[in-house]
């Protein structure tokens, strides 16, 4: 797989292609297994990927680690595959929704603390749900994690409202 770095702006739309797959309508579409994509910096959240979708994975393995913002004009700003991994990292803005089609929703920690809402409706159909090492991050409001998924915790999860989950939950750090 190969990688892409967005630091300005990317726009699909009118059937382009744009990135490195065949994006259609979309921002970035990418077919490489195995391929990243990072969507901004640390501390640089002007970076912006958009498109009917903003980001379409047409395989498995590819990586999408936002920074930035990544917007949907049709409603859907990420649509994964099966072992596609979707990274949030704090700062970042999705405009549409998460489509996970069974793959990882990830939360990092490059970008300091963060605040997730939405699990359910606006992030949907993953199968993983992460908080990698040295993250921090808080879910507030009610929150559904599918029954069949797995979380997995190697960071600091804390959850101020409802987590409506049957899902596998795995504390993967030590104090």
């Amino acid at each position: 797989g190969g990688s892409l770095v967005n630091l300005g702006v990317i726009t699909g739309g009118g059937g382009g292609s744009v990135g490195f797959g065949p994006g259609g309508p979309s921002g970035i579409g990418a077919s490489a297994t195995g391929g990243v994509l990072t969507n901004g910096t640390v501390g640089g959240d002007s970076a912006l990927i958009q498109g009917s979708v903003g980001f379409v994975g047409y395989g498995t393995g590819a990586t999408v680690v936002n920074y930035g913002t990544i917007a949907g004009f049709y409603g859907t700003a990420v649509s994964l595959q099966s072992g596609d991994t979707l990274v949030i990292e704090a700062g970042s803005t999705l405009v549409g929704a998460a489509v996970g089609n069974g793959g990882t929703l990830a939360w990092g920690g490059a970008g300091g603390p963060g605040t997730i809402t939405g699990l359910g409706s606006e992030y949907s159909g993953f199968s993983h749900y992460a908080v990698l090492a040295g993250a921090d991050w808080t879910l507030t409001g009610t929150q559904t994690i599918p029954p069949g998924a797995a979380l997995t915790d190697a960071g600091t999860l804390a959850v101020y409202g409802d987590l409506s989950t049957a899902a596998t939950v795995t504390r993967a750090r030590s104090f």
